[in-house]
């Protein structure tokens, strides 16, 4: 995963807990956090972060004070309480290279130390209770000097000649001033600097300049004292520095300037002159100075205050207000009187939320690095700290600050740290993931957010710290987030308090929880909420939101005591309840996760799982639940047990997660450990182990992460490493669940602590606690810190996040998966799979046309498989229900369309391309599935289904044997298969297919492997075929061997007919004994008795088929089974002989033989066969439903196993034809039901798990106090009645507890499935009353007819067909509506929840209207919120909607919509759950209850494959021009519409989870349209588009800043593109949501965003065709996103279409070849790339200087900070690079020695982007050293000015005599006309003006002769396509002004003419151009 963000730790705040330091031409920024050091370079990047612990003597934590490093020879000095310690580089360095890492050097005992001080030449200052002075001689160290000190010395600091040292103590008004007393000797003595006021701060000033006239720089000293005045002090006598004075006072109460009524002083820092000067000189350097450039005015007015005022001082004022002295004749020879003056004041240089970070000493420093990535290059970096720790680092621009006119002046926030101040104990996150606290060894405790990156000035990136508590605070001793997510509360042992963040960061406290006794101390406390749906009344009427009641958990071990408080509407929390659980002895208590994905559990539940409980007495964990309406029952008890887990005795700790996971941790006495892993039975708290890990390394914590479609993944941190767990989608149907550990992530190396606490985020997200350092790792699969274990490496090239890899492991199957494809064959689903494969075929087709396979196939619409889901429907199909018309159809008839011909083309389409989501093996199989349904379609008339399922097993078999290598080959068919064929009443059809498909004779190989003689059961078949195998054993081989036969003939006893076949054996060497044996009478006792010792005598050599035959021919069949069983192992062989030797039909060695095997067999499939065989029906019928293996270990994995599901369809059938069955409880059939399910869903197949869920009727009890009376119901009416037992307002909770046990029913069938009527015409109201239950898929038939009004049938024939609507309903998703409510005539019995509204009717006598809400929790979202500013927060979607009573008005006041509801009478369910909580007896919940949770689940798992179709059809939306995919969206819409209303999930939370899929895997923007259109007014729309922009900001770091993998790459590119697809969609939305002032520039930036991510994208791949187009049109598309949307959309339809006009012909690009790069090509990739990344900085200056006064704020600083800053470093490194690759290639003179054709035309085109300045200025420099024999470039010059540039060598030039500003310049191909006073304009701002350096002719000119491009049309200056034949002027673009145009003639000439030669090369009459001067 991806590190996204760094925060090591909070400073102690002291004076010398930063610095900052220059070694070897490099930066480095150093800070104290409490216990480490943390070191970082000038890009802010940690380096490496030093524990002290490691290496000093105390074991405790050391806090560390200060920190300094030595510019002398990189040695770092740290303090701690008892020591300190010297690090030193760990390898030297040489000049310009960076440390990369320190080790300990020395350690000196000295106690006490709180400052130190290096000295110029290395020596060490230490400041304390003692001065100390401390060098090194050669290994040792040594003290010098040392003197005891009064106070303790807070501050002590070298002068920068080391001549002299200050120091101060703490609130000392003194400042000691040291100087050594003689030369030579080691002895100091001072003199004092009196204050008024304690002195706060001092500092040195540095020298600008290595000397003036004198030897040595005047010290000069600067003081801050309290009184808020600056001081400054400087020898009295030059030469004698030994006294000072003060020689000027900063006193901003006397410039009228402070702010008013201020009680606090604001420090006034000193801008450090020497810094303020390498700046300057540094933009001098490279920027030309012209006369009339702002630029150069600006540059010039910054030099002569440089002249002048060199020394600055400012100070940052509590409103952000920025107040500039300059103080002159400071430190001058001779001297003179300083002199102090106001410079500038600035009303808004920071925000004033920053200003904390001024208050105490800074460190300002000059970057170059960040200098170059400017625009103006004059940067100061100032780092700052706040009190509480934080250290944050701004830039400003010198030349911009003080330019009158900019108003963009102030200061930048450049990079934020921040972290915890001691070391990170635990992380502790609310339910709702808005935010999380971490809490520290020492007690100190920080509040986290996480925020989307934003790369503004005001934003960090990632986490941001909203609160804390300092250490010492109190002694907290636990601590939770409460609430909204803004606040905090503690437990110290004697009270809880709620702490409550300000703006500021600042917590206080609030208020304390009432009635908490002390006397029970608490082991957890914990917030959580419960929503509750509310109206409100809004602009467009009631909708319908979400509203939450928020509680405090504090539980104690002592009694088993719950406290509960409950927040009042007021915000005062009360004491709601005090209870005693029953008594256990708890060892530990953990939350539960309350979440599954982005669906609160709370609105789709009656319960809510709030907390667990450890007992080790006992030896479990006990889930404790309560019920979401407790609030109204006041008095009664809240808490219940849910269920139990057993444990070990050597429990560790323990993880809950969501939907009944459990994660158990377990310490061994060898230090190793062991994890469990347990998952629910659908859900259920009492669920079972998954997989168990042993012997792993010991385990520091574990979290859970769920994502928006229910996809668990654990996370497992170790030492140092984090471990992803995720279970697996299984290979077969029936193994057990699998977990694998498929990912690390390597924590970075610079940490060096061990990991405490790990904790998931939004969005996958992960944060990791180690020492005081807090770890951010987003989502992305990056290479780096991550280590993908074997067998998962295709993760690595197929899933760019992480929720793609999720997905990929245990998503669904891709809907034509052969898997899938047989389970709905299985369960009789053919025009499902018909329909499938029909849409597959087609698929094949539009690739064989369009050779484009890119996209895969398009999933079915839910709505297709929805309306097919019939079995045995009428071939004749509406197939207006489908995605094609009837036109369509007409031509191609899916019924119709699959025979020989199209099964053997889709078979071959299989060979030759490979499908998305099918492995090699997988598409293999498809095969075989295709062309064995082709074969058998044919038969479905005649065939029952049984035979069906049989046959197309016979038919993969047979395929797969043909195809497959031998040894892969399967031997036979599975019993499963074989039990079909035996329960099918077309046994000859199937017996006479099986000989048909064979190739050869069937022999008992052959008939072994179809299980012949298992499934025939009519006895004359059975010996028909018995002859027919002897016979062709028989001749089987040309040889014929009657040995081969002999068994089978004798099993026939057909003695005489094999005795003949030995007499006709000629040759064979046993002839002549056999012929002579078999001619006896074996009916005799003496015969027999001489076969029998044949037979044994056979035996002892091995011969066992034969040894049995001839038992068999001395009638002793029980013997002759024994062999075939024991020696043989053939069973199928034994029973064949049985069943053809004796005369009965289950003769006794066949019953035997089965009662045998039945002991001895754990299939159940083989066990309901053979009890079947023994006619023992009801036993084969409980197998089919509960049977478990015995002895079988528990936690191994054949216990782990699934049953198979389709055991359910043998099931139905055999209670079909048995009716005198025994019947079975209710519980059994419905567990049974449901495990099936969960099977299906591990297979990944959770459509087929809710369609089984559905509709399976089942039998339940309908009287919890009478178990005598039953009643048959499927399972969604169950669901639906459970409604109206659901109090005043939804609930929460898992499906956690277990199923009644049932007694037998009365006058019920129960549990027969009738599948005869399965998928039956629906009757007319004078039909006959349908009976009683669920037809479809296992409905009951009641004992008698019940009128049809009271039948509780779902009529499924109307299942997903669309209904008239009356009104009232609300938009449902996607466009569908929600039905009404149903007439008042029908009385079924089971009111309809979707029409549940409010009980009493409206004045106007109309029906009232639906409140939105359905099963699950639907709601609406309300009117959008106010929006402030227009910065949305997307912590608004995370609460989805959250309403409370501050943010509704009165007018607007929501109400309960249950209020006032009383609850129908008990229906006889009992779904309430409610027991005695002191019972031990645990009750569970309703059947009904326990059913929502798991089917919400398995609707939400279907999210995956429905945002894969909406993005394949947004990145090819041709596809639905097709004939095929006509109305595609529509039905996909429409499906999964219906397919939530019939699972009684509302369409708004089915729509919220989809929008939260689109998020968590990038897709929002592809999507935008489809979700746009579609969404419905309880939609959260601020959400969306707030996430939409800032997805798109945070996109733009990782494309900067990382390396990225390819699955990455093309997944950002796809974005990007889904970005400008969608982009004015989401403008239009936008300016519903904020005003037009703030979404416009959001629009810029996005657009601009986006736009060069795809250049960035097509960089990185190489794609130079791309690459030149996007650059080309650069200025075009530019000046169009700021000036003219309807323009920026134009050329955004030209990027999307691919029709960007370029000049550089994309078939002249040499295509890339496989093999390795040779060193001349990698050289050449690298100057192309540094020189496209130069040019993509100079075309974003360029926009910046042209369009600039058009942009907002926002905009340019996003431009600048997001893009310009990385880009310019990232060429920095590219061009060092290609440098490096010169080095070791021959050297060229010119740099189009190393371009080739194409390369010099590309070349070309970057050139001409922007006019001035070098494209590779280091290469330049490097190739000019290079001719003339230097080592290293020469320095800048700074008299020379670049006024034009020609595109050849300039042979002569003229000024005109008239007017001066104009000259002629004579070129060797043209005369050029120039307009000095407008030339300089439009000249790049960076630019290196060195004259010893070659201009573009020398280094940088490919000659016209080496470049010939396409002759077609160029660019204009403004970016507009002209035509070169034509004369007339190019236009201008359309936003710009005339001014603006005339303003850029001057830069017109210089790109037109570089266009010009290229063009009119070979053209004998050129293009004449027009003069600049002439054009209008």
């Amino acid at each position: 995963m991806l590190l996204q963000q760094v925060c090591p730790g909070k400073t102690g705040a002291s004076l010398q807990s930063i610095f900052a330091a220059s070694y070897s031409s490099r930066r480095y920024i150093l800070y104290a956090a409490t216990d480490s050091v943390v070191i970082c370079d000038a890009s802010f990047k940690p380096i490496q972060i030093l524990f002290l612990q490691k290496d000093s003597k105390e074991m405790q934590n050391q806090i560390v004070s200060a920190v300094v490093m030595s510019e002398f020879d990189g040695k770092i000095a740290v303090t701690t309480d008892h020591h300190v310690l010297v690090y030193a580089p760990t390898v030297p360095v040489k000049e310009g290279e960076k440390i990369e890492a320190w080790k300990l050097h020395t350690t000196l005992n000295c106690e006490g130390v709180a400052s130190l001080a290096w000295r110029n030449d290395g020596f060490l200052l230490t400041g304390g209770d003692h001065l100390i002075l401390w060098s090194q001689e050669n290994d040792d160290w040594k003290q010098h000097w040392q003197q005891r000190q009064g106070s303790c010395i807070d501050l002590i600091q070298f002068s920068p000649d080391g001549k002299l040292f200050a120091s101060m103590a703490k609130n000392d008004r003194l400042v000691k001033v040291w100087h050594q007393l003689a030369a030579g000797i080691m002895d100091f003595g001072f003199f004092y600097l009196p204050h008024p006021r304690a002195v706060s701060n001092f500092s040195w000033r540095k020298e600008k300049t290595t000397s003036t006239s004198s030897d040595s720089p005047v010290n000069v000293l600067f003081t801050m004292a309290r009184d808020g005045m600056c001081r400054i002090w400087s020898p009295i006598i030059l030469l004698q520095p030994e006294s000072m004075s003060i020689c000027a006072i900063i006193d901003p109460n006397q410039w009228l300037v402070s702010q008013q009524q201020s009680i606090t002083q604001y420090p006034i820092h000193a801008l450090d002159g020497m810094e303020f000067a390498m700046a300057v000189e540094y933009a001098a350097s490279k920027t030309v100075d012209r006369n009339n450039d702002a630029n150069s005015i600006r540059l010039r007015k910054l030099k002569e205050l440089v002249r002048d005022t060199s020394d600055l001082f400012f100070q940052i004022q509590g409103d952000g207000c920025m107040i500039i002295w300059g103080v002159q004749n400071l430190g001058q020879v001779p001297q003179r009187l300083p002199r102090v003056m106001l410079v500038l004041r600035i009303s808004q240089a920071v925000s004033p939320l920053e200003t904390s970070f001024f208050m105490r000493n800074i460190i300002a420093y000059h970057d170059t690095a960040l200098a170059r990535s400017r625009g103006n290059p004059a940067d100061v970096v100032i780092v700052g700290q706040s009190h509480d720790g934080r250290v944050s680092c701004f830039s400003v621009n010198m030349m911009e600050l003080f330019d009158s006119g900019n108003t963009l002046a102030g200061l930048s926030l450049r990079q934020s740290w921040t972290g915890q101040q001691s070391r990170i104990k635990d992380i502790v996150k609310d339910h709702r993931q808005l935010c999380f606290t971490s809490f520290g060894d020492l007690g100190d405790i920080s509040l986290w957010k996480l925020k989307t990156p934003r790369f503004g000035h005001r934003v960090a990136a990632g986490l941001v710290e909203i609160g804390s508590l300092p250490i010492g605070a109190r002694n907290v001793q636990l601590v939770t987030p409460a609430w909204e997510g803004g606040s905090f509360m503690i437990y110290d042992g004697q009270r809880i308090t709620l702490y409550t963040a300000n703006e500021n960061a600042e917590c206080s406290e609030t208020l304390d929880l009432p009635d908490y006794d002390p006397e029970y101390p608490l082991i957890l406390l914990d917030s959580f909420e419960i929503p509750f749906l509310v109206e409100i009344d809004g602009p467009s009427g009631m909708t319908t939101d979400v509203s939450w009641r928020r509680y405090i958990l504090g539980f104690s071990a002592k009694d088993n005591t719950a406290f509960t408080w409950q927040r009042t509407e007021g915000g005062r929390p009360i004491l709601f309840s005090k209870e005693h659980l029953p008594p256990s002895p708890v060892t530990d208590a953990v939350t539960v996760e309350s979440f599954a994905g982005t669906l609160p559990k709370s609105l789709h539940s009656t319960h809510v799982n709030v907390f667990a409980t450890y007992s080790k007495e006992q030896a479990n964990i006990s889930y404790w639940e309560c019920g979401h309406d407790f609030h109204s029952h006041e008095g009664d008890r809240l808490w219940k047990r849910a269920g139990r887990i057993p444990t070990k005795e050597n429990l560790k700790f323990f993880q809950c997660g969501a939907n009944g996971k459990l994660a158990m941790v377990y310490e061994n006495s060898d230090g190793t450990s062991d994890l469990e892993v347990w998952g629910s039975v659908g859900g259920r708290a009492a669920g079972r182990l998954e997989m168990n890990f042993t012997g792993m390394e010991p385990i520091y914590d574990l979290d859970w992460m769920v994502t928006a479609d229910a996809r668990h993944n654990l996370a497992v941190a170790f030492r140092n490493t984090v471990s992803m767990y995720s279970q697996q989608r299984t290979d077969t149907v029936t193994s057990p669940p699998i977990w694998m550990r498929f990912l690390d992530i390597n924590i970075p190396s610079f940490i060096n602590h061990p990991i405490s606490s790990i904790a998931w985020l939004d969005m996958g997200t992960l944060s990791v606690g180690a020492g005081g350092t807090m770890l951010l790792y987003s989502k992305w699969l990056s290479e780096d810190y991550m280590t993908i274990m074997p067998g998962f490496e295709d993760l690595a090239s197929s899933a760019p996040t992480l929720h793609h890899a999720l997905s990929s492991m245990h998503g669904p199957l891709v809907d034509y998966h052969p898997n899938l494809l047989i389970e709905f064959f299985l369960w009789g689903k053919f025009e499902v799979v018909r329909k499938i494969l029909f849409n597959l075929y087609h698929y094949m087709s539009y690739v064989n046309e369009s050779n484009d396979a890119s996209t895969g196939p398009l999933p079915i619409p839910l709505e297709v498989i929805l309306k097919t889901d019939v079995a045995a429907k009428s071939l004749k199909l509406d197939h207006n229900d489908l995605f094609m018309s009837d036109d369509d159809y007409k031509s191609a008839d899916e019924n119709k369309f699959l025979n020989d011909r199209t099964s053997e083309e889709m078979i071959e389409f299989l060979t030759r391309v490979p499908l998305a989501g099918l492995s090699k093996s997988a598409q293999l199989q498809l095969s075989a599935f295709i062309e064995g349904f082709a074969r058998i379609d044919k038969q479905h008339g005649s065939i029952d289904d049984s035979g069906l399922r049989f046959l197309i097993s016979v038919r993969r078999f047979n395929y797969l044997s043909y195809i497959l290598p031998p040894s892969q080959r399967p031997s036979m068919l599975s019993y499963r298969d074989i039990t079909w064929a035996y329960h099918s009443e077309s046994q000859d059809l199937l017996l006479d297919f099986c000989c048909n498909s064979l190739k050869v004779p069937m022999t008992w190989t052959e008939a072994k492997s179809l299980g012949i003689f298992l499934w025939m059961r009519k006895k004359d078949i059975i010996i028909k075929q018995m002859e027919v195998i002897a016979r062709n054993q028989y001749m089987a081989k040309d040889d014929k061997d009657p040995v081969a036969c002999a068994i089978f003939y004798l099993a026939l006893k057909k003695k005489k007919l094999l005795h003949g076949l030995w007499r006709t054996t000629h040759g064979h060497p046993e002839q002549g004994k056999m012929v002579a044996f078999l001619a006896n009478d074996f009916e005799q006792d003496r015969w027999r008795t001489a076969a029998l010792k044949n037979a044994f005598a056979l035996l002892g050599k091995q011969r066992f088929a034969y040894a049995a035959a001839f038992f068999l021919l001395a009638d002793k069949l029980q013997d002759a089974v024994n062999v075939c069983v024991k020696n043989l192992n053939d069973i199928q062989l034994a029973i064949a002989i049985c069943r053809v030797f004796e005369q009965e039909e289950r003769g006794p060695v066949l019953t035997q033989l089965l009662q045998d095997l039945v002991k001895s067999t754990t299939d159940p499939w083989l066990l309901g066969l053979f009890y079947s065989m023994l006619g023992q029906t009801s036993k084969a019928i409980r197998v089919t439903l509960c049977v478990e293996p015995d002895n079988v270990p528990a936690g191994s994995p054949e216990a782990r196993s699934h049953r198979d599901p389709s055991l359910l369809i043998l099931y139905r059938h055999l209670r079909r034809v048995t009716p005198n069955a025994s019947v079975y409880e209710g519980d059994e059939e419905f567990s049974a039901v449901v495990r099936a399910a969960e099977a299906y869903e591990h297979y990944g197949c959770p459509l087929l798990s809710l369609v089984i869920l559905k509709h399976w009727g089942y039998v339940m009890p309908v009287d919890s106090s009478s178990k005598k009376t039953k009643e048959v119901r499927n399972l969604l009416e169950v669901r639906r009645a459970s409604i109206y037992s659901l109090p005043k307002s939804t609930s929460t909770s898992s499906f956690m507890g277990g199923f009644k046990v049932a007694e037998k029913p009365t006058g019920v069938d129960s549990g027969i499935l009738n599948f005869d009527y399965f998928g039956a015409a629906k009757k007319t109201d004078q039909d006959t009353p349908k009976p009683n239950g669920m037809l479809l898929m296992g409905g009951f038939k009641s004992a008698s007819p019940l009128p049809a009004s009271d039948s509780g049938t779902f009529d499924f024939e109307s299942f997903g067909q669309e209904k008239k609507k009356p009104n009232g309903g609300g938009m449902s998703l996607m466009g569908g509506f929600k039905s009404a409510a149903p007439s008042s005539d029908v009385d079924s019995g089971m009111l309809d929840f979707d029409s549940f509204s409010t009980p009493s009717k409206k004045q106007n006598g109309d029906a009232p209207k639906s409140t939105g809400m359905s099963l699950m929790g639907g709601f609406k979202s309300g009117t959008p919120s106010n929006v402030d500013s227009g910065m949305l927060d997307f912590d608004a979607f995370g609460s989805m909607g959250q309403s409370s009573s501050s943010k509704i008005s009165q007018q607007t006041k929501p109400r309960d919509i249950f209020a006032g509801f009383a609850p129908p009478a008990d229906d006889g369910l009992d779904i309430n759950g409610s027991h005695d909580a002191s019972s031990n007896d645990d009750k569970v919940r309703g059947t009904e209850e326990l059913l929502n949770d798991y089917i919400t689940t398995l609707v939400v798992q279907l999210l995956t494959p429905m945002a894969s179709a909406l993005r394949t059809v947004s990145l090819k939306p041709e596809l639905l021009g097709t004939t095929v995919f006509k109305g595609y969206v529509e039905n996909v819409k429409y499906g999964w519409d219906k397919l939530s209303e019939h699972a009684n999930v509302s369409s708004v939370v089915m729509e919220q989870a989809l929008i939260s899929k689109c998020i968590e895997i990038d897709t929002l923007p592809i999507c935008f349209h489809w979700l746009n259109t579609t969404m419905s007014t309880g939609s959260p729309t601020s959400a969306i588009v707030a996430h939409y922009s800032e997805s798109c900001y945070s996109m733009v770091g990782i494309v900067l800043t990382e390396r990225l993998t390819s699955c990455m790459k093309s997944h950002i590119k796809q974005y990007a593109r889904g970005v400008l697809e969608s982009s004015s969609e989401w403008f239009s939305l936008a300016k519903t949501v904020i005003n037009t002032e703030l979404a416009l520039p959001r629009w810029e930036q996005m657009v601009l965003a986006s736009y060069i991510m795809l250049v960035i994208m097509s960089l990185q791949e190489q794609d130079y065709a791309s690459l030149s187009g996007m650059l080309f049109q650069w200025r075009r598309f530019s000046g169009f996103v700021v000036g003219d949307r309807g323009g920026a959309v134009k050329v955004i339809a030209e990027v999307l279409g691919g029709k960007l006009y370029s000049p550089l012909d994309a078939r002249a690009i040499s295509p890339e070849h496989d093999g390795e790069k040779s060193d001349r090509e990698t050289l050449q990739e690298a100057l192309l790339n540094a020189a496209t990344t130069n040019a993509l900085v100079m075309g974003l200056e360029g926009m910046l200087r042209d369009h600039g006064h058009r942009m907002s704020d926002d905009t340019r600083k996003f431009i600048t900070s997001s893009f310009m800053d990385r880009l310019t470093r990232s060429g920095i490194e590219q061009e060092k690079g290609a440098i490096e690759c010169m080095k070791k290639a021959p050297l060229q003179d010119h740099l189009r020695g190393y371009f080739n054709g194409w390369q010099k035309k590309y070349w070309v085109l970057l050139s001409g982007l922007e006019s001035g300045g070098h494209l590779l200025p280091l290469v330049a420099a490097f190739l000019e050293s290079h001719r003339q024999g230097k080592e290293s470039p020469p320095a800048p010059a700074e008299d020379t000015t670049l006024l034009f540039k020609t595109r050849s060598v300039t042979t002569s030039f003229s000024f005109n005599p008239v007017e001066r500003r104009i000259v002629a310049v004579c070129s060797r191909t043209d005369v050029i006309e120039i307009d000095l006073s407008k030339v300089p304009d439009f000249q790049r701002a960076l630019h290196n003006s060195d004259p010893s350096q070659s201009d573009m002719e020398s280094e940088m000119d490919l000659d016209e002769e080496d470049v010939d491009l396409d002759d077609g049309d160029f660019l204009d200056a403004q970016g507009n396509i002209v035509d070169r034949f034509k004369t007339k002027p190019p236009s201008v673009v359309a936003t710009e002004s005339s001014e603006e145009n005339a303003g850029r003639a001057g830069s017109q000439v210089s790109l037109q003419n570089v266009f010009k030669n290229l063009f009119t090369k070979g053209h004998k009459n050129p293009p004449q151009f027009p003069s600049v001067f002439d054009w209008p």
